[in-house]
């Protein structure tokens, strides 16, 4: 699915950032066959029995052919029509399941929520959308120190993309980065101020090349590191 770039928002990168509202691989973590309930008991995230029974979806279905994880149909009465498997993601003294979960939102657009488990509780995230776009993709996952605190967080890289008849297609990346969940509720979203990583494009805008080069998790742990956050090992 393709959306219009708005005029209004083409230019250099940062011009993009600030009318992100108007805008409509990878390195994936190991995926469990297990079946593991990483999901907290409300919204689009929650399972009725355990694990729900998941289902390939058409070769038509919704398109989330550019994410590194698969997404399966649910059968049964779930809070979401779609589902990842869940995955386990490994940090320094801790251990979580990571799920996806895409439900519609108010406007009918698919919605992404991040679900996870940990031993220390379950939590999840608001819901994600592409701010005008196709739904999101889950480009990458995985675990980095984004913040002074120590300790890593889970970096969740999403992309949707854009296209408009002024000579601009590409993809917007957006990454979401998480503090692991120490209890029940809200996962706790970690704001980068970097606006090299916070947002990007990547393809042609106005006939020029433009790349975003933190789409993989070593070129982004790299970027943070040069920022001055010491990234231990995954």
């Amino acid at each position: 699915m393709k959306k219009t770039l708005h005029l209004a928002c083409i230019g250099a990168l940062l011009p993009i950032v600030a009318c992100s509202e108007s805008l409509p691989s990878p390195e994936p973590a190991a995926a469990s066959t297990a079946a593991v309930d990483a999901s907290p008991a409300v919204g689009p995230c929650a399972t009725d029995e355990g694990s729900p029974k998941l289902v390939p979806l058409p070769a038509l279905g919704p398109d989330f052919s550019d994410s590194s994880i698969e997404m399966f149909a649910v059968e049964g009465g779930n809070g979401a029509p779609y589902l990842s498997r869940p995955q386990a993601m490994a940090a320094a003294g801790s251990e979580a399941t990571l799920r996806l979960a895409y439900a519609p939102g108010q406007d009918g657009e698919l919605q992404l929520t991040v679900c996870l488990a940990s031993g220390q509780g379950r939590a999840h995230s608001p819901p994600i959308g592409s701010q005008g776009g196709a739904h999101p993709v889950v480009a990458a996952t995985f675990m980095a120190n984004a913040d002074a605190e120590p300790g890593q967080e889970l970096v969740v890289l999403v992309s949707w993309s854009v296209e408009n008849a002024l000579g601009t297609a590409g993809t917007m990346y957006e990454p979401h980065v998480f503090k692991m969940p120490g209890d029940a509720g809200a996962l706790q979203r970690v704001q980068l101020d970097d606006p090299a990583l916070s947002f990007g494009f990547d393809g042609v805008r106005e006939g020029e090349q433009v790349a975003y080069p933190y789409r993989e998790a070593r070129a982004f742990r790299a970027r943070l590191q040069a920022l001055g956050f010491t990234q231990e090992a995954p």
